[in-house]
């Protein structure tokens, strides 16, 4: 995943010292590492350049091609997914 996304440089570079559009890219890679059936994204794309942003996207592809349900979540919607996740039948 490191290398699918050209983070190698970053490799061994303490959390807190990375950029934003390398940071999310992190959180992407964590949560791709050991998916659940439901992977969501909170704006997945957002910090990350125009380069890597391609290559997140074909990562992305992969885990909804390899049977992971994929959502991505965008900031407006977010309070209606909070009501609706958190509703009680």
């Amino acid at each position: 995943m490191i290398a699918a996304l050209r983070l190698e440089q970053w490799a061994d570079t303490v959390g807190e010292k990375l950029s934003g559009g390398v940071r999310r890219l992190t959180a992407f890679c964590m949560a791709a590492a050991e998916p659940a059936r439901l992977v969501m994204f909170d704006d997945p794309t957002n910090d990350v350049d125009p380069v890597r942003r391609r290559l997140l996207w074909t990562q992305i592809r992969a885990l909804a091609d390899s049977g992971r349900a994929v959502d991505r979540l965008r900031l407006e919607l977010l309070a209606v997914a909070y009501r609706v996740m958190t509703r009680r039948p």
